[in-house]
């Protein structure tokens, strides 16, 4: 079985690693690392996730009538984190 064959929750998180960006953040989700959905501090309607080149993680959460930004970390326990994943992969290679 190949790492895109199988479900996204059935993956372990040194599977994740060899994942593309897109499907990784995915992952994050379906564990609930990050949240699938987000209301706008500032307005409360439902945030769009979009796809942003000079976020680190090249994703965020924009509000479709404030105009806000949010980042995917935002909230979360991996907000203080600043590592991407491949940054990491050397160092599971080596468990």
């Amino acid at each position: 079985m190949t790492l895109l064959s199988k479900p996204l929750e059935s993956f372990k998180a040194i599977e994740v690693i060899e994942l593309d960006q897109s499907s990784i953040v995915e992952w994050f989700k379906v564990k609930g690392l990050i949240p699938k959905s987000k209301a706008c501090p500032k307005c409360q309607m439902a945030m769009k996730f979009i796809e942003m080149q000079d976020s680190l993680d090249g994703f965020a959460w924009r509000c479709t009538t404030e105009s806000k930004r949010c980042s995917l970390r935002d909230g979360t326990y991996i907000e203080k984190i600043r590592i991407d994943a491949p940054v990491t992969k050397p160092a599971f290679d080596k468990i």
